[in-house]
């Protein structure tokens, strides 16, 4: 049987910390993630680490950790450590190995956690209320490696997709119109969209739109041009790949914006500047 005893909400000190990573824990904890630790470390250095909660089980004169392995870890390496903050610690007792095992399913359970679209619907600015979920996250990623410039050593939290929809909430709902084109609504494309629009919203809008119905007479206008490269695509979508689509996306832009014609689109290893 597992039992709830209580929480307990206790003042976080590094001793506590190094306690709690240190404790015996239970044979089915996932192995130590790095990753994981350094992301909970940004989340502190960048204020949004709060109260962490763990949680021990009693099997008769043993205590076992079932929850809290990676803050605790990340708290316990910390110098200088961080003051004021507290933790909270559920306490279970359980009469069993088994019933230990069944406690410790009920933490971190994939079925119960939030998908990265859903979270990041709850971050959306009010004017942003109606975009799909699926949209959301689609034009967030986009304008996550606009804003980068494709830096694959950038974070990319849920905060930090939300954070790039937030900073501009103006071209994220224009984007919708994007995403509704067969040929256009791309990752990439959104991601050198961003770069145009920060150039001149206009014409940005202008030139998505001659790209999309491909209605220029001149097969050499940059528009036409861009249409074909991304009709003819077939990258797998991996950074350096969406990187180049940019790039030639905004190459695009920029000979249209200087009313020159162009045979064939180019990337050579740089991300231009929108003009």
């Amino acid at each position: 049987m597992i039992k709830y005893v209580g929480t307990e909400i206790v003042p976080l000190t590094k001793h506590l910390a190094i306690d709690f990573a240190t404790m015996p824990a239970w044979r089915g904890e996932r192995p130590l993630s790095e990753r994981r630790v350094t992301f909970l470390l940004r989340e502190l250095e960048s204020g949004c680490f709060y109260t962490p909660r763990w949680a021990v089980a009693k099997l008769g004169e043993r205590t076992i950790r079932v929850n809290g392995q990676h803050s605790s870890t990340m708290l316990a390496r910390l110098d200088p450590f961080p003051v004021g903050k507290v933790t909270m610690i559920d306490t279970y007792a359980v009469d069993s190995e088994v019933d230990l095992g069944g406690l410790f399913t009920k933490f971190d359970n994939p079925e119960s956690t939030r998908k990265t679209r859903e979270q990041l619907g709850a971050l959306l600015p009010e004017e942003l209320a109606d975009l799909s979920p699926s949209a959301a996250e689609r034009i967030a990623a986009g304008m996550y490696y606009g804003r980068t410039r494709f830096n694959a050593g950038a974070a990319r939290g849920v905060h930090v997709l939300g954070g790039a929809v937030q900073s501009s909430p103006p071209f994220a709902l224009w984007a919708q119109d994007i995403l509704k084109g067969r040929v256009v609504g791309r990752t990439a494309v959104i991601a050198s969209a961003l770069l145009m629009w920060e150039a001149d919203p206009n014409d940005c809008q202008l030139f998505w739109r001659r790209v999309t119905d491909e209605g220029d007479v001149n097969p050499n206008n940059p528009t036409r041009t861009l249409a074909r490269t991304l009709r003819d695509d077939r990258g797998r979508g991996s950074v350096e790949e969406m990187k180049a689509l940019c790039a030639k996306s905004v190459q695009a832009w920029n000979y249209w914006r200087r009313g020159q014609m162009i045979q064939k689109l180019s990337y050579r290893g740089n991300l231009p500047e929108a003009e």
